[in-house]
């Protein structure tokens, strides 16, 4: 092979890559645009109220009844004892110890992580933590939108709600959303109702407050609808409830008509 043949050929290689790079960035994009796009109309179509938290004293009642549930329900959990109070004292630890105080809570990564994050922030930004949920996210490894949304609002105050598994599970069931949560569109659209929910002067405890409760009671099987405190607002439980009275009219109908029936005979 010619070695002017061979530099064509390598050419259009590397023209074919930057045009499959390009490409591939182009579709995310274009993907995240059709997902605002879509989701103005999901969240103010004809049913976006029934779906979403557009009333303010609703909005009000349930950031009250929860955050009043967290303080007299939560669970002592590791990491709210103070094992290690500061960034240097967790830095300094070795991974064994953070490994036994993660015992017990799965997702064992997530410690090996939490220690890793905290010896960069020593190491790399002077043992100066990032503080907002951008921040983070960018800064730290491994720190997707969820972990670095539940630190600027449990740490720092930022006024960010959180979607975890527990979090999807409460919103949908309290706004009856049935629809496939991991679709990229639906996801965003909990984001959306997850930060118009959280409460703007305990941004922290509220976030904890709606994974706990997802944790708790609002289990995904055997859910303890009797002991959840935004039961009156829940539109899950509502349309149960419906359904259940309706199956008892229809069968009380039938009991009815039977007796009639046997009456005439």
């Amino acid at each position: 092979m010619s070695k002017m043949r061979t530099t064509v050929i390598l050419r259009k290689a590397s023209l074919k890559r930057k045009k499959n790079v390009r490409s591939s960035s182009q579709s995310k994009k274009l993907c995240q645009e059709q997902i605002k796009e879509e989701l103005p109309r999901i969240l103010t179509g004809k049913e976006a109220a029934y779906h979403s938290f557009k009333d303010l004293t609703e909005i009000h009642s349930i950031r009250a009844n929860l955050l009043s549930w967290y303080d007299k329900s939560k669970r002592e959990l590791p990491w709210r004892r103070m094992r290690w109070p500061t960034l240097q004292d967790l830095a300094k630890a070795t991974v064994e110890e953070v490994n036994e105080m993660w015992s017990g809570l799965g997702y064992y990564s997530r410690g090996r992580r939490l220690h890793e994050g905290a010896q960069k922030v020593m190491s790399e930004f002077k043992g100066e933590m990032p503080k907002t949920a951008e921040e983070l996210q960018k800064l730290l490894p491994g720190v997707g939108r969820y972990t670095a949304s539940a630190i600027a609002s449990i740490t720092f105050g930022q006024v960010t709600g959180i979607v975890d598994g527990n979090a999807v599970r409460v919103l949908c069931r309290v706004r009856a959303i049935g629809a496939d949560s991991t679709s990229p569109t639906v996801f965003e659209a909990l984001w959306m109702l997850a930060n118009s929910l959280v409460d703007p002067f305990r941004p922290g405890d509220f976030n904890q407050a709606i994974m706990e409760l997802g944790a708790t009671v609002c289990t995904p099987k055997a859910p303890l609808c009797s002991e959840c405190p935004v039961q009156a607002h829940c539109r899950a439980y509502q349309q149960v409830g419906f359904e259940l009275s309706l199956k008892e009219i229809m069968e009380l109908t039938m009991q009815s008509r039977m007796y009639t029936n046997c009456q005439l005979l």
